[in-house]
C-alpha cells in the first residue's frame, strides 16, 4: 500500500482572528491555508488527505498532492467556528487512512506546522 501524508487543519472559532500588524493584518485561517498550500507543493506526487477539525473532524480533500486547483477549491469553501479537539482529528485520522504505510502526519495551526512523529496507532 502506498504512504500517505495527513493535514490537519484547524478550522477552531480561534483561527477566525488575525495576526500581524496594523499595515499586514491576515487571517489566521488564510495564513493556515496559505502554509498549507505551501507545505503541499514541497511534497513528492504523494497521496494527500486534509481533515479540517474543530469539534468534529472530516476530509475536505483526499488525492494527489499535485492537484493544486482542488485543494485550493476545497480550502476556499471552510468556514471557522466551534472548539478546538485535536484528539478527534487524530481518531478520524487513524479510522479513515489507517490501510496506508507509511502514515506522515501535519499539523497546521496558525501558520505554524507541527510533524506528528509516530506511527497513526500510537497518537491515538
Amino acid at each position: 500500500m502506498a504512504g500517505i501524508w495527513i493535514i490537519l487543519l484547524d478550522v477552531s472559532g480561534s483561527m477566525s482572528g488575525s495576526i500581524g500588524d496594523r499595515i499586514a493584518r491576515l487571517s489566521k485561517i488564510d495564513t493556515a491555508k496559505s502554509a498549507l498550500l505551501k507545505e503541499i507543493s514541497s511534497l513528492p506526487d504523494n497521496n494527500v488527505a486534509i481533515v479540517a477539525f474543530n469539534t468534529t473532524a472530516t476530509s475536505i480533500f483526499y488525492g494527489r498532492a499535485n492537484e493544486t486547483s482542488l485543494i485550493q477549491r476545497s480550502l476556499q469553501q471552510l468556514r471557522v467556528g466551534g472548539s478546538t479537539d485535536i484528539a478527534h482529528a487524530l481518531r478520524f485520522a487513524k479510522d479513515n487512512y489507517r490501510t496506508f504505510s507509511p502514515v506522515n502526519i501535519l499539523d497546521i495551526i496558525g501558520n505554524k506546522l507541527l510533524p506528528l512523529v509516530g506511527k497513526l496507532s500510537a497518537l491515538v
